[in-house]
């Protein structure tokens, strides 16, 4: 090399070498965004799924137990067809119903609030497939 050219080369390379770590840096700072957004979306799915766990699981059992034993309080009556025992039963099972869905629901929130102290990250379905080289295909 000339002289005149390692000169200028030796000049370049600083401005060469701040813009390589400026882009660097914004890459990290973009993948570190990227990362955050990931988590973000992950615990709220994972949150929203949890959710709907809990009320199915609730409201499942809910409808098991008045298909089992709704005939005690008249289940598939109208008010004006009941008896005064089916009355009765109905106004507690009405009590237990909602002390069941209030508990659920605290619970839940519960769970919730616990689920904002982890880091979660949704991995996704992944399948491998098996792939044969075509000279080992059967013909």
């Amino acid at each position: 090399m000339a002289e005149k050219e390692i000169k200028e080369w030796n000049e370049e390379q600083p401005e060469r070498l701040q813009t390589f770590l400026k882009s660097r840096r914004v890459k990290e700072a973009a993948t570190a965004a990227t990362a955050e957004k990931v988590a973000a979306n992950s615990k709220q799915k994972f949150g929203n799924s949890l959710e709907k766990k809990f009320k199915t699981t609730m409201i499942g059992a809910l409808a098991k137990f008045e298909e089992r034993f709704g005939h005690i309080w008249g289940h598939d009556k109208k008010d004006d067809e009941l008896t005064e025992e089916e009355q009765n039963a109905r106004e507690v099972w009405l009590l237990v119903r909602t002390e069941i869905l209030n508990n659920g629901n605290t619970q839940l929130r519960h769970a919730i609030d616990e689920l904002s102290r982890y880091r979660i990250t949704y991995e996704g379905f992944k399948m491998n497939l098996p792939m044969k080289p075509k000279s080992l295909e059967v013909k």
